[in-house]
Formats: structure tokens, sequence, C-alpha cells
């Protein structure tokens, strides 16, 4: 659920919805664990090589990369304020 952004264009502390992650099923780093993703993500650190209009989303493992990102297209995609459907997520900071 973290991101890094350019502070420039997304606040530290700001929530953002992606719609692509919304329903996706994700695993845990248990691996007896899983969730489904609502989609909500928290800006809280600074990418030095994000730029502009980017997020850099953080991935816990490799599998994890490979079992739901790995070969899918997602160099563009459409990011909104997250607001009050997720307003929890600006409490885990």
């Amino acid at each position: 659920r973290s991101i890094a952004v350019d502070t420039k264009n997304i606040g530290i502390g700001e929530t953002i919805y992606v719609a692509q992650l919304d329903g996706m099923k994700m695993k845990g780093l248990d691996s007896n664990q899983s969730f489904v993703h609502d989609g909500c993500l928290l800006a809280d650190d600074v990418g030095h090589g994000v730029k502009g209009k980017q997020i850099d989303l953080f991935i816990a493992s490799k599998s994890i990369f490979k079992n739901h990102f790995r070969g899918k297209n997602h160099k563009s995609t459409m990011v909104r304020d997250g607001g009050e459907r997720c307003r929890y997520l600006s409490h885990l900071q």
C-alpha cells in the first residue's frame, strides 16, 4: 500500500486510489495469506527516480511481483484522490 511520489504532484501522507488494483487478489508476505486489494495507496516516500506524474509502488517480494505484475502494462494508469474511500490509510502513518 506504500508508494513513492514526486511531492510536487502528490504530497506525503496523501491517499490515492488506483482502479487497476481494486479487486486484484494479492498474496501476502506469508504464503498462506492473501487479500483482495481495494485500490488504496498511501504516499509515504519520495522516490529519487520518480519525476512528475509518476508513482513508484512498493512490492514486498519478487514472487508477488512475478505473480501479479510481470508482463502487464502498467505504464499508464488513472490515479485519483483517495478521499473517503481510502481515509483509513492516513491513520497508518
